[in-house]
């Protein structure tokens, strides 16, 4: 029985390790959750340390985080700023 037991908690172990951090997070969270819920106002905390966690990673901002967070909005960016540049470039020339 103890040994079952113990197999058990290992394979949840391993489980956890193989897991990617966001998905232990959420994990985790749910657990938490399920012991003592989370208030709103936790949850604001929380949300705002997570925020300035991704604001201080090379000083972007939440906006520019938001708005070039997918791909394609970046190549569209990127690609604004090239035909912005080369206009400029034209009229120099």
């Amino acid at each position: 029985m103890n040994e079952q037991r113990n197999r058990r908690r290992l394979s949840q172990r391993q489980r956890r390790q193989n897991m990617s951090n966001s998905a232990r997070d959420h994990l985790l969270a749910a657990r938490r959750n399920q012991e003592t819920p989370e208030t709103i106002e936790q949850r604001n905390v929380r949300h705002q340390r997570y925020l300035q966690r991704y604001n201080s990673i090379e000083g972007t901002s939440t906006i520019n985080f938001a708005k070039y967070n997918t791909t394609a909005s970046r190549l569209t960016h990127i690609r604004q700023i090239a035909r912005s540049r080369s206009s400029e470039m034209e009229g120099t020339n």
